[in-house]
């Protein structure tokens, strides 16, 4: 199995480690990975040479040395019951040696890295499709063609996938199937209502109704809250008289409460960039989490906890900059930018012509004017 080049460095923030789960400190050494996540030193290792046996293990059996990749399994379930990796797989129909070989190959899966990226924000559908022909190629390689068919028969590559499936999005992400929205909102609602002491939102196209769910999922009382931040841009103009007025009401009906409600503009041209989804930050979790219409209205999408604290850093550069405004403090500012306009030309055709304040933050240099716009459909 190809490895995974990790990097040995000092934690500099907060973690879990991706093979045991707790919680790393900043002053830690680790082993990180773009993308991927931290483990402890002494948990790569271990995990690493688990890696390694299930490959030797996978050899024997592939060229018929069953006792051998016996012994080596015994190994491999001693390193796991060390690790707290427990792996199941019912296997009745199969029994014997051919059971030991599937449990080496699960093993052998559940461990790619490669294969668990094509997990990530995807419906089972969508991940089968991606990973059908891994797991066919797999079979071919440990079975014999006898065997392989009669295992394609008992439709045991669909069970396989089906369980790393469940493996891999319980440990990232809560996926919204789009087929049943009820149940997506509720799901959206758990994560909401989770939430404990403070609730940090970024939200680009934060609006009324995303407000509105909001209000509607949180429960003050039990959840312990005594702050809420939210943290938007002017990305499209929806920040109007109507929005100040009900969240200025908001705010001093939360004052009653003994919660600290506020929201911020981030007047920066490029935040979107950086900050192109949207994220939800509270004591036990940081989640990247799907618009207001992918949660209420069926859309496919996914919510995933996030691994690292680096979004969390960046809100607070945000929340911080003198380039961020405050919703009621600072609504000359913000009136303004909704209104007026600036001579620009069009990166198509160069004539000039007037956007929005809003239009120019969300496109840059590749700013088109209405005509341009209306002939690329």
């Amino acid at each position: 199995m190809e490895k995974i080049d990790w990097v040995e460095m000092t934690s500099k923030y907060p973690g879990y480690c991706l093979i045991c789960n707790h919680l790393i400190e900043p002053g830690t050494n680790i082993f990180w990975k773009r993308d991927i996540g931290i483990r402890h030193i002494e948990c790569g290792n271990k995990f690493d040479r688990l890696i390694d046996l299930k490959d030797e293990a996978l050899r024997h059996y592939s060229i018929g040395l069953r006792d051998e990749g016996d012994k080596i399994y015994k190994q491999i379930t001693s390193l796991e019951e060390e690790l707290k990796i427990h792996r199941s797989l019912s296997l009745s129909k199969l029994g014997g040696n051919n059971g030991e070989a599937l449990k080496v190959l699960w093993n052998s899966l559940i461990s790619k890295d490669q294969l668990r990226v094509k997990a990530k924000n995807r419906t089972y559908a969508q991940f089968t499709r991606a990973i059908k022909k891994d797991i066919l190629s797999s079979l071919r390689t440990v079975f014999s063609a006898e065997v392989y068919d009669i295992l394609i028969d008992e439709n045991v590559d669909e069970h396989l996938m089906k369980m790393l499936y469940d493996e891999w999005k319980d440990r990232n992400a809560i996926n919204l199937t789009g087929e049943t929205p009820y149940k997506d909102r509720q799901e959206f609602k758990k994560i909401l209502q989770s939430c404990r002491n403070y609730i940090h939102y970024i939200d680009n196209y934060f609006d009324l109704n995303t407000l509105e769910l909001l209000l509607l999922s949180i429960d003050i009382e039990r959840q312990s809250l005594k702050e809420i931040k939210i943290l938007t841009s002017f990305t499209h103009k929806r920040l109007d008289k109507k929005f100040k007025f009900v969240f200025e009401k908001l705010q001093n009906e939360l004052k009653t409460l003994h919660v600290d409600c506020q929201m911020r503009i981030i007047t920066e041209k490029n935040s979107s960039n950086s900050l192109h989804n949207r994220y939800l930050f509270t004591t036990d979790g940081y989640y990247d989490i799907p618009s207001r219409d992918y949660s209420l209205f069926g859309s496919v999408c996914s919510i995933s906890n996030l691994t690292d604290a680096k979004t969390r850093i960046e809100f607070q550069k945000y929340w911080d900059s003198n380039t961020s405004v405050d919703i009621l403090k600072d609504w000359d500012k913000i009136n303004v930018q909704n209104d007026s306009t600036q001579e620009t030309h069009c990166h198509v055709c160069k004539e000039v012509f007037f956007p929005k304040p809003w239009q120019v933050t969300k496109f840059g240099k590749s700013l088109r004017c209405p005509k341009c716009v209306q002939s690329r459909f």
